[in-house]
């Protein structure tokens, strides 16, 4: 919760606003040590509203994906 909160994500909405990637990649920009799958899946499955532990294996590949996505912004620095 902390540090979704301070990645600017402090309700359920906000994550669904934002969404999960964009929380993730929030989150990994203040905290590196984030970018590893767990973190994806809990945040895929609270937006989803799913058991992180039981994700279906689209939706891992999903995440897998979105973690190698972020890996590159966080070599390349800041877009924003």
């Amino acid at each position: 919760g902390e540090e979704l909160r301070a990645a600017g994500v402090t309700t359920c909405e906000a994550l669904r606003a934002v969404g999960w990637e964009e929380a993730w990649q929030r989150i990994c920009e203040q905290r590196p040590e984030r970018l590893h799958m767990m973190c994806g899946y809990a945040l895929y499955g609270a937006e989803a509203e799913l058991d992180c532990l039981r994700l279906p294996e689209e939706a891992k590949e999903e995440v897998k994906r979105a973690k190698r996505r972020i890996s590159v912004a966080l070599r390349n620095g800041p877009a924003r």
